[in-house]
C-alpha cells in the first residue's frame, strides 16, 4: 500500500472500460485447463492442471505485471493435480486441494516467492476436495463450496489462519451445495454461480462478511455459469451446461448491487481458465487466458485496462486528519458532493464500522480499541484502502 503522504487516492465516480482485450505473450507451459493461480503484489502465479493429452502437471510459472513477461518457478514437489485452489496471504501463495487422478485432496501447500520454495502445512481436517471456490480476506484465507469424495457437492466453508497453520470451519454458503463455482474480492468476498453434480448451472451469489461469519444474498448473474472465473469484481467465461462455453465478462458493483456486460473475452469461448486481477490504484488489469474452449486446451494470454474514474492527474488528493485520530476522522478531497460508501477494517480484515461519508466527511471512531485500521472508500472492483492509526 502507497504511503497516505506520498499517494494521490481516487474515488470511483464512474466505470469506464477499454473496448478491447489485449493479446499478451503467451503461458510458456503446455497448454492446459483447470490450472490453479494466485497473485502476490502485481505478480501472477499460474500452475498444475490438466494438459493436453489428458496429463496433470505439477509446474508454475509467474508472470510480471511490470515487465510483461513469464518465468518458470519451482514445481510443486507432490503429485500432479488439476482442480486445485489458490489464494494468498501476507505475501505467502497457497495452493488446495485438487484431484490427482484417483484421490480427492485435503493438502495444503505454501509457496515464498524469496525462497522459490514450496512447504507442507496443516491439512484440512475434513475429506478432501477439488473445484472449490477460493478467496483471501485481511490475514485469513478461505476455501468454500466444491466436490467431495463420491461426487457429492459441498457448501462448506473453512477459514485458515496462516500465522498458527489451523483450521476452522464457518458458515456455510447459503442455496445448494455446488462445484466449480467462482469467488472474488471487492469491498467483501463473494462466492458466485457453480453446479450441481449433473451440471446443473447456478446463477445465485452470496457476499461474505469475516466479521460477523454471515452471506448475504447479492444480485444473480445475468444467466447462470459454473467452470468461470473471477477476479476483484469480474466474472470470465464458465459454461451453462458441459457442452457449451460462453465469452461473457461481467462485472459487479458492490454499491448498487448489480452486474454489467462489458467487452466479452476476445480469447473465445472458455471454462476451466485463469483470471487474476493486478491493482494498479487508480485502476488494474484484469487477466484471463488458457483454459478449455472449441473443442482444444489453451496456453493464450490476455489483459483487459478498467480504470476506475478520473485521471490521476485531475484527482483530489485526499487526506484522513487528524491521523492518528481519537474520536473523529475528517477525510479531506473525498471527490464529489453526494454521499461516498465506506467501511473501517481491523488488521484481521474484520468490518468493524461502515456507513455513507455525507456531506461534512467525518468518521465516528468512538468505541473502537487503539491501533491500527484501514479506511476502504468506495465500491467497485478496486475500492481505496487507506491506513489509518486510532489513538
Amino acid at each position: 500500500m502507497r504511503p497516505i503522504a506520498a499517494a494521490l487516492f481516487l474515488l470511483p465516480c464512474a466505470w469506464a472500460y477499454a473496448q478491447t482485450w489485449t493479446p499478451l505473450p503467451d503461458f510458456p507451459g503446455t497448454a492446459r485447463d483447470d490450472a490453479a493461480s494466485f497473485a502476490i503484489g502485481t505478480d501472477i502465479y499460474v500452475g498444475t492442471g490438466m494438459e493436453t493429452g489428458w496429463g496433470l502437471t505439477t509446474d508454475w510459472w509467474r508472470y510480471r505485471d511490470a515487465t510483461g513477461e513469464w518465468e518458470q518457478v519451482n514445481r510443486l514437489p507432490a503429485v500432479p493435480r488439476q482442480y486445485a485452489a489458490g489464494f494468498s496471504v501476507g505475501g505467502t501463495g497457497y495452493l488446495f486441494g485438487g484431484y490427482d487422478g484417483t484421490d480427492f485432496l485435503n493438502e495444503l501447500w505454501a509457496y515464498d516467492p524469496d525462497m522459490d520454495v514450496w512447504l507442507p502445512r496443516a491439512p484440512l481436517p475434513a475429506p478432501g476436495r477439488r473445484a472449490c471456490a477460493a478467496f483471501a480476506f485481511g490475514a485469513y484465507g478461505y476455501i468454500a463450496t466444491g466436490l467431495l469424495p463420491g461426487d457429492a457437492p459441498t457448501d462448506e466453508c473453512w477459514r485458515y489462519d496462516p500465522a498458527t497453520d489451523t483450521w476452522q470451519a464457518m458458515a456455510p454458503v447459503p442455496g445448494p451445495p455446488r462445484q466449480r463455482a467462482a469467488a472474488f474480492v471487492a469491498t467483501l468476498p463473494v462466492v458466485a454461480g457453480g453446479s450441481a453434480t449433473d451440471d446443473t448451472a447456478y446463477a445465485d451469489g452470496h457476499a461474505y462478511d469475516p466479521g460477523t461469519d454471515t452471506w448475504s444474498p447479492i444480485a444473480p448473474l445475468p444467466a447462470p455459469r459454473f467452470w468461470h472465473r473471477a477476479a476483484a469484481g469480474h466474472l470470465v467465461g464458465g459454461s451453462s451446461s458441459y457442452a457449451t462455453e460462453h465469452a461473457d465478462t461481467w462485472r459487479h458493483d458492490p454499491v448498487a448491487d448489480q452486474w454489467t456486460a462489458v467487452a466479452p473475452f476476445a480469447g473465445g469461448a472458455r471454462r476451466g481458465g485463469v483470471a487474476q486481477w493486478a491493482d494498479h490504484g487508480e485502476g488494474g488489469v484484469l487477466y484471463h487466458g488458457l483454459g478449455f474452449g472449441n473443442g482444444q486446451r489453451h496456453k493464450d494470454w490476455w489483459m483487459l485496462r478498467t480504470p476506475v474514474g478520473v485521471s490521476e492527474t485531475d484527482a483530489p488528493r485526499l487526506r484522513l486528519r487528524p491521523n492518528p485520530a481519537a474520536d473523529l476522522l475528517h477525510v479531506d478531497g473525498a471527490g464529489h458532493s453526494g454521499e461516498v460508501p465506506y467501511q473501517v477494517l481491523d488488521m484481521l480484515g474484520r468490518r468493524v464500522r461502515w456507513g455513507t461519508l455525507g456531506a461534512e466527511r467525518t468518521i465516528a471512531l468512538t468505541g473502537l480499541a487503539p491501533g491500527p485500521f484501514v479506511l476502504v472508500l468506495g465500491g467497485g472492483a478496486a475500492p481505496l484502502r487507506v491506513p489509518f492509526i486510532k489513538e
